[in-house]
């Protein structure tokens, strides 16, 4: 069983790297298809001045994309690594999609990256721009495929336990490919990713016209950003209507109301004695295969099973339980602090509404507001940043909604390796957020934007 001082560290961990990872993912995506708007543009108005701006977003891009797949890395090395035995328990069902992803988006986008970069004076501007389209397509497909496996991650299915080999295991690829509610949680996961993609352009669209009014960078790529930020606030906005149907949606769902979700402890706590009835038919079963009625009780009862594992942060033999067990097992299902999470909920609405007025006014002609529109990548930044906090803490017990507890799910290391973990992953992603900012100050800063990227 793990300490709570390691299974805190571990949740930090998993936190702050999979927030620092998708600081990238959105500008990789934003400047994708700012390149792929303005290179149809130079197609089709044959307007030069054009040409600078476009290898100006594309050196910038080209940093974002590079760190992007190195923070990748380390993700990947961390849910082998830190998550063990999830890799063991779930991990090839969790890898389908993500495998697919990397044989053909993944790959096919590392191709098209030498021709995207070496070919400003080898390819045809058409030429070029069916390259960046494809650049831009690919990466789009990459993060739906991503977002299917995340989603799988909130809301399994078509995947059972397997008592024989006790893993889970895909029953259907199809539908394990397309989980319930993968367009809302595509929906949500690239709006966010538009808006701050749409507020890391306009802040640097502000600078340029502060530094010097009428800078073309700023003419040709205001309105683009503004746009693709009206677009990504409101498509926020309408996320999440429909009713929510499992235990675990409608424990979130009155969270972010305010709603007490004690009155669902009694329906928790009946999840885990039928996981426990499971499970000890399980253990009497595996002693004696070929008792039928064993068999068909835990079959009737195996989707439980993850619900009485809750018990192991407690118990190592959890048909032990008392009730005291069972309502403590019950009581870590519920967010431990409803309030943050329901004001930080409430705080979403004012910031896009705010995001939205920077973005609209972005796209009058008038330059008294360039100070204002400074502000569209702080304010959309941290309204990601506490949007993705909310949706790490509503599943603080599990890492795959009622089948994975968490605090199973990771390694077990004592406190100190734990440190040298944790200290690792974040070292080397502050680094690669250091490299960002500063690569990117830096070609702001030079506007050297003529010529080939070289």
């Amino acid at each position: 069983m793990l300490s709570e001082t390691v299974l805190a560290l571990s949740n930090w961990q998993m936190t702050l790297t999979s927030l620092l990872h998708y600081v990238f993912t959105p500008l990789t995506l934003g400047l994708s298809l700012l390149l792929v708007v303005l290179e149809i543009r130079l197609i089709l108005k044959q307007d030069a001045s054009l040409k600078p701006t476009i290898q100006f977003w594309a050196r910038v891009f080209a940093i974002q994309f590079v760190l992007a797949m190195s923070t990748r890395l380390l993700v990947v090395i961390q849910y082998g690594v830190s998550t063990s035995f999830f890799a063991r328990f779930i991990g090839d069902n969790f890898a389908l999609p993500i495998a697919i992803e990397s044989i053909s988006s993944f790959f096919l986008i590392s191709a098209l990256f030498g021709p995207f970069w070496f070919g400003w004076n080898q390819l045809s501007d058409k030429q070029h721009a069916l390259v960046t389209g494809l650049i831009s397509l690919c990466l789009h497909i990459s993060a739906l495929w991503l977002i299917s496996a995340y989603a799988w991650l909130d809301n399994p299915s078509a995947v059972s336990f397997n008592p024989l080999s006790l893993r889970i295991e895909t029953e259907d690829s199809w539908q394990l490919l397309n989980p319930p509610e993968l367009g809302q949680h595509s929906l949500h996961a690239i709006g966010l990713a538009y808006a701050i993609a749409a507020g890391f352009i306009l802040s640097i669209c502000a600078w340029f016209k502060l530094a010097q009014p009428g800078h073309p960078i700023s003419q040709h790529s205001q309105s683009v950003a503004a746009i693709f930020g009206i677009v990504s606030v409101l498509a926020l906005s309408v996320h999440g209507q429909t009713e929510a149907l499992s235990l675990s949606q409608r424990i979130q769902q009155n969270t972010l109301r305010g709603v007490d979700n004690q009155s669902l402890l009694p329906e928790i706590q009946q999840h885990i004695r039928t996981g426990l009835d499971a499970y000890r038919a399980l253990k009497t079963w595996r002693e004696d295969e070929k008792n039928a009625p064993l068999a068909a009780s835990f079959n009737q009862q195996k989707a439980d099973v993850g619900y009485a594992m809750l018990l192991k942060r407690w118990l190592s033999k959890i048909e032990t339980a008392s009730d005291t067990h069972i309502r403590l097992a019950a009581e870590s299902i519920l967010p431990s602090h409803p309030l943050a999470l329901f004001w930080g909920h409430k705080s979403l609405m004012p910031m896009g509404v705010i995001s939205l007025v920077i973005f609209a006014l972005a796209l009058l002609p008038t330059a008294k507001f360039n100070g204002v529109l400074l502000s569209a990548l702080p304010i959309n930044a941290l309204m990601v940043a506490i949007d993705l906090m909310i949706q790490h803490c509503l599943h603080q017990a599990w890492l795959v909604d009622g089948v994975l507890p968490r605090f199973i799910a990771y390694s077990s290391l004592s406190t100190s390796e734990q440190v040298l973990a944790g200290g690792f992953y974040s070292l080397a992603l502050l680094t690669t957020m250091s490299l960002s900012v500063f690569f990117t100050l830096h070609i702001i800063r030079s506007q050297q934007i003529c010529g080939a990227p070289s």
